[in-house]
């Protein structure tokens, strides 16, 4: 009993070594989750710089479109234009009407035949 009694004391005593294996195996553990740690980083960087690159492309696509506000004012201004189109054609029409029966009258007054 004094044998075990004396190695126990003498474990308790002694500071844990390690063995190759167990540093082996600590370093391919510290590998695994370093790998880990910059696969995430590395994922992390890409999808920002993705982000960034379609931001910038979406925005130089975009760009060249007016905005909302511009496009609305634009199309006023054509709807106005149109009425006023619109409105010249109904005065016009009203013009020659007058003007065809003018040149009728004055044929037969002339005597020439339509």
């Amino acid at each position: 009993m004094t044998g075990g009694i004396w190695f126990n004391e003498f474990m308790a005593k002694q500071k844990p070594t390690l063995n190759q294996a167990d540093v082996a195996l600590l370093m391919d553990e510290f590998d695994k989750r370093l790998d880990w740690k910059l696969e995430q980083k590395l994922e992390e960087k890409l999808e920002q710089k993705l982000e960034q690159k379609l931001e910038e492309k979406l925005e130089e696509k975009l760009g060249r479109f007016p905005t909302k506000e511009e496009f609305y004012k634009r199309m006023d201004e054509l709807m106005k234009e149109l009425q006023d189109s619109r409105d010249d054609r109904v005065i016009l029409s009203g013009r020659v009407s007058d003007h065809e029966e003018r040149i009728e009258k004055l044929e037969e007054a002339v005597g020439m035949a339509v």
